[in-house]
């Protein structure tokens, strides 16, 4: 009989203690999850129209000719069209600026050697 009390008691323990346990994470859970008759959802739209006090567009033209003079006068005409397609856009030559200008030799490899077009 005491076999069965002990038992009994021990079940009852484990049981009580489970029951402690599952208690204190709803307890839990309740505290970090707001409750839905608490909380405010707020949604909103912006919009702002302004003027840019800069506009950065980088470009990149490409003259291709036998000598640099030749390709340098082909990007020449490129670079003269784009101004004047910017200029009806709205905007003063004096805003525009070229940061660089470079001439490189059109070169390829061919059987481990260097060579010039």
């Amino acid at each position: 009989m005491k076999k069965e009390n002990n038992a009994i008691i021990v079940t009852s323990i484990i049981a009580g203690v489970v029951l402690l346990i599952a208690i204190l994470a709803l307890t839990t859970f309740n505290n970090v999850v707001p409750n839905p008759k608490d909380t405010v959802t707020v949604e909103g739209v912006a919009t702002i129209d302004a003027q840019p006090d800069l506009i950065s567009v980088h470009y990149t033209i490409e003259g291709k000719g036998d000598t640099s003079s030749l390709a340098k006068d082909e990007a020449d005409k490129i670079y003269d069209d784009l101004i004047v397609e910017l200029a009806k856009a709205g905007f003063d030559r004096s805003e525009l600026t070229t940061q660089g200008f470079n001439v490189y030799p059109n070169v390829y490899w061919e059987d481990g050697k260097q060579k010039e077009d």
